[in-house]
């Protein structure tokens, strides 16, 4: 009990320090760890050192909030490359998108309506109240907002079913040259292997997905999930 509060407490706390880079230092510790948990992972195919970070050396940039297709896009986009690209990823956070975007460096924005965004995230990580990850998907998208002009935006369909045609609209849109795939998907699956969650662990997951389902529709959850589905029409309008 006392771990899963200290937890809910860290998502929020993490949440709001990602959101402004004037509080960047207090978000470093998680990017750190973040940093850590991708080398551990992809460590024997030259994962990044600096995976993590946006700095002079970043080529590219992908971040979203949580459960939008973030790890999909990220394993696409290096499967279909030809050459090893310095790309920043899984940050989630605002203040890391802002950065790049002054910096000028080719960015993309993946987006997820809130209803499947919530369910995903917690599902994966059930000490997250659904009420936290409305809000906190609310910050996200909000802060981001007003430097729309920086980055490309990709909904969750495109991500995962045109990842190609995205790629094509950042080339565009930053006159970079990164290899456009038609057959992302099959490549990432090849390099990294089909995701197999065993029988059990799909079972949990979707018993979690009915119990924060019947949360969203509390009204607890209604005006969050208004303020949600409203940033996120206003989001995917801008989609170009």
């Amino acid at each position: 009990m006392i771990r899963r509060a200290l937890q809910k407490i860290k998502f929020e706390y993490t949440s709001f320090v990602a959101r402004d880079p004037a509080r960047a230092p207090l978000y470093w510790p998680n990017i750190w760890w973040q940093q850590y948990k991708i080398w551990r992972h992809y460590r024997d195919e030259g994962a990044s050192p600096g995976a993590c970070f946006v700095s002079s050396d970043t080529e590219f940039v992908l971040d979203g909030f949580q459960g939008s297709a973030n790890s999909f896009a990220a394993a696409a986009f290096q499967a279909s490359q030809e050459r090893q690209v310095a790309m920043a990823h899984h940050m989630h956070a605002p203040a890391q998108i802002i950065k790049a975007v002054r910096k000028g460096i080719p960015t993309l924005v993946t987006l997820r309506e809130p209803v499947g965004t919530v369910l995903s995230v917690t599902s994966r990580w059930p000490y997250i109240s659904v009420q936290q990850a409305l809000r906190s998907y609310v910050g996200f998208y909000e802060k981001i907002g007003p430097y729309r002009r920086g980055y490309v935006l990709s909904t969750f369909e495109e991500t995962t079913q045109h990842f190609g045609r995205v790629i094509q609209r950042v080339n565009d849109r930053f006159g970079t040259d990164f290899d456009v795939r038609d057959d992302a998907l099959e490549r990432m699956k090849a390099k990294h292997g089909p995701e197999n969650p065993s029988a059990t662990e799909r079972h949990e997951r979707q018993v979690l997905k009915t119990e924060k389902a019947d949360e969203l529709e509390s009204l607890d959850c209604a005006e969050l999930l208004r303020d949600a589905r409203d940033v996120h029409r206003r989001m995917k309008a801008s989609v170009k």
